[in-house]
């Protein structure tokens, strides 16, 4: 039996969308779910299929149309025309907004865990060794729709931590295919892959960020200032320079809103600046790495003092939560669209996302250097 707070995606128009993964049935109960029926109460009363992946291992449909309120949901599971687990809820549907719906399911011999998700499934890009060679890659939240960006036919010596502009049209990352490490961009289905910058560095090491216009690209250089001073650079490689030497070993930046920056030292912690023009910065959270904000800039993702665990907090680092201890490097912290999921790589190995309460934590696929698009 489970019980999981689960998410429903409420388009302009009245959709509710549903991807429920079904593989766990097989491999801890032996059951094989064929079907499963969806039944919605309320202002508009329907029913209907949801469309079973070809290998068996998601169930996903859309009802359209919904008129606004308050709904029940009940959820019939069958093998062989046999009914083999049932569940209930209840979401309010809002127009363009995305609410949250509580769903119970139980197997009817018992012992089952299942974890249905009512969101549609987002979008990560990542990097992947794919037969030998590394290349960048994107997959859904649910494990589904695996592509292959890049193609690179020998293994970059160094490639790593892909990051989504602010529209999502565009993917920066950095790579050495020979002469050095370089900032290159792409367009978000791996087309016109371009070399923004030339500087050749030895390490870069932490992810590139957008402008909020996305048409600039900020950077770490470990020469030319000081030992990690922050570069920008626009995506067509021109006015490559200096933004700030700080004051240590910067990883990155991340703008929060144009309000002020974050960055994180590393071993030291996360700091903000006063403003984007003011860049006197004060400590946020101690021994903290890789900060992430979600959209509506109220929540601070991060790595713990260690890298070995997940947490979540109040922007100005209030009110921290643990999310996971992994007890081992884990980084890479971002925020799903819809901010109710945190996506992350563990030990370099492994991408997982865990829901904002700590619940629901699983792994998508084998990588790292995930983050989550943001539309």
């Amino acid at each position: 039996m489970s019980c999981t707070d689960e998410q429903t995606n409420v388009k302009d128009d009245g959709q509710i969308s549903f991807s429920m993964p079904l593989s766990v049935a097989k491999t801890q109960a032996g059951i094989q779910i064929d079907s499963v029926r969806v039944n919605l109460s309320g202002p508009t009363n329907t029913s209907g299929n949801l469309v079973i992946s070809n290998d068996s291992t998601v169930a996903s449909g859309s009802f359209n149309n919904l008129v606004a309120g308050e709904y029940s949901i009940s959820i019939l599971a069958f093998a062989n025309h046999d009914t083999v687990a049932t569940g209930s809820g209840n979401a309010t549907v809002i127009p363009g907004q995305i609410t949250n719906a509580t769903i119970t399911l139980t197997l009817l011999t018992g012992g089952l865990n299942i974890n249905v998700n009512w969101s549609i499934p987002q979008t990560i890009v990542y990097v992947k060794d794919v037969a030998g060679i590394q290349q960048i890659c994107t997959i859904n939240t649910d494990s589904t729709n695996f592509t292959i960006l890049t193609s690179f036919s020998s293994n970059p010596s160094t490639i790593g931590k892909p990051a989504y502009s602010p529209d999502g049209n565009k993917i920066a990352f950095y790579l050495n295919d020979g002469s050095g490490i370089n900032i290159w961009v792409m367009n978000s289905n791996g087309s016109n892959l371009t070399q923004v910058t030339f500087n050749n560095e030895s390490f870069i090491g932490e992810r590139p960020e957008f402008s909020s216009t996305s048409d600039v690209l900020y950077y770490r250089r470990t020469t030319g200032a000081g030992a990690a001073s922050i570069w920008r650079v626009d995506i067509n490689g021109q006015n490559d320079s200096l933004y700030n030497d700080f004051s240590g070993n910067e990883y990155m930046i991340e703008f929060i809103g144009n309000s002020y920056l974050m960055f994180f030292v590393h071993g030291g912690g996360i700091y903000r600046t006063n403003s984007l023009i003011d860049l006197a910065s004060t400590l946020l959270i101690s021994g903290a790495q890789y900060p992430a904000v979600n959209h509506d800039l109220t929540k601070l993702a991060y790595a713990g003092s260690g890298f070995n665990s997940i947490w979540i907090s109040n922007l100005d680092g209030t009110s921290p939560l643990l999310l996971k201890d992994e007890g081992v490097f884990s980084g890479s912290v971002s925020f799903t669209k819809d901010g109710q999921y945190v996506v992350y790589s563990r030990n370099g190995a492994t991408i997982k996302i865990v829901k904002i309460d700590g619940s629901a934590e699983k792994i998508i696929t084998d990588g790292w250097d995930p983050m989550a698009k943001p539309n």
